[in-house]
């Protein structure tokens, strides 16, 4: 069982024991958009400006997707924006995106020098956001998913008969563990 406040390590051990699949996650995200990318390029990639339109629309889900992640955050339990192929596919649209004829074309107008300072600026954005990361408790990094294996706090409400008033099954190991797979 984990708390709130328990260490990142027992965070990821309970975890672990318990998602027997979840290390498939990333797979899972990129199954999706393999599978729904062909099919809304079909759609979009039509006419002369297909090399455009692609650009646009892999450009608006790269923007759309961590606008998703921000709204959707919960504190608690970050698991649904940090799995979630909705949340994820930011990074896969990017790709997509940098593929496309139009991005091409921006980059060579840039000028590979240009283009060279543009990458060592954002590796050293990068750098600085690792370095001032407030180690593992940073709210921006990912914080594990305890909620679904700890118990409800006491609930004070005489109408509402509380966690423990509800049979000790509700709560054993192996729900707990059944749950998340």
């Amino acid at each position: 069982m984990c708390s709130p406040s328990c260490s990142r390590a027992q965070r990821l051990a309970s975890r672990a024991r318990c998602r027997v699949f979840s290390h498939l996650w990333s797979i899972a995200v990129e199954e999706q958009f393999y599978l729904f990318w062909p099919l809304l390029l079909a759609l979009v990639a039509r006419g002369p400006n297909a090399g455009r339109n692609v650009a646009v629309v892999a450009a608006t889900g790269a923007l759309v997707s961590p606008a998703l992640m921000i709204d959707l955050t919960d504190p608690i339990d970050t698991t649904r924006v940090y799995e979630g192929t909705d949340t994820r596919a930011f990074s896969l649209l990017l790709g997509a995106l940098t593929a496309t004829a139009p991005a091409a074309r921006a980059v060579a107008r840039l000028g590979e020098h240009l283009a060279g300072w543009i990458s060592v600026a954002l590796v050293c954005g990068i750098g600085a956001y690792w370095a001032l990361a407030d180690g593992e408790d940073s709210p921006s990094l990912f914080q594990g998913a305890c909620s679904s294996t700890r118990r409800p706090p006491p609930s004070s409400s005489a109408a509402s008969p509380g966690p423990r008033a509800a049979p000790s099954a509700v709560f054993s190991a192996a729900l707990r563990c059944a749950g998340p797979v």
